[in-house]
């Protein structure tokens, strides 16, 4: 079961979990594993946010990132983060629930030096 509300997509996953997607995704790139020795990035801002994530995939424009909550995650949320040494501004792009109870949280990253 899919229904959409202008730009979001919700969908009912067949365990009954449901997925929330932007459907203006943006992304201009495939996305791909991540690199081997960059197994967690670390969202630090708002301070209220702090916490370590799994990455699960990247891609150019941005990452996925696996939480085991995503209560204070919103579309559009604007995060700082630091991924492989790097400092990001990063925009919560979708939100989904996953089979394992955890949730997969795609970012648009950009690079702000660091």
């Amino acid at each position: 079961m899919a229904s959409t509300d202008d730009s979001y997509s919700f969908q009912q996953q067949p365990t009954g979990e449901f997925s929330v997607r932007m459907l203006d995704d943006r992304r201009q790139s495939m996305r791909f594993p991540k690199e081997p020795e960059a197994d967690f990035a670390t969202i630090w801002f708002p301070p209220s946010m702090e916490m370590i994530a799994e990455v699960h995939d990247e891609s150019l424009g941005g990452l996925g990132l696996l939480v085991p909550d995503a209560a204070r995650f919103y579309l559009e949320q604007e995060v700082g983060m630091v991924y492989s040494g790097d400092l990001m501004k990063a925009v919560v792009r979708h939100i989904e629930s996953r089979a394992d109870g955890r949730y997969l949280i795609g970012f648009s990253c950009e690079s702000v030096g660091g």
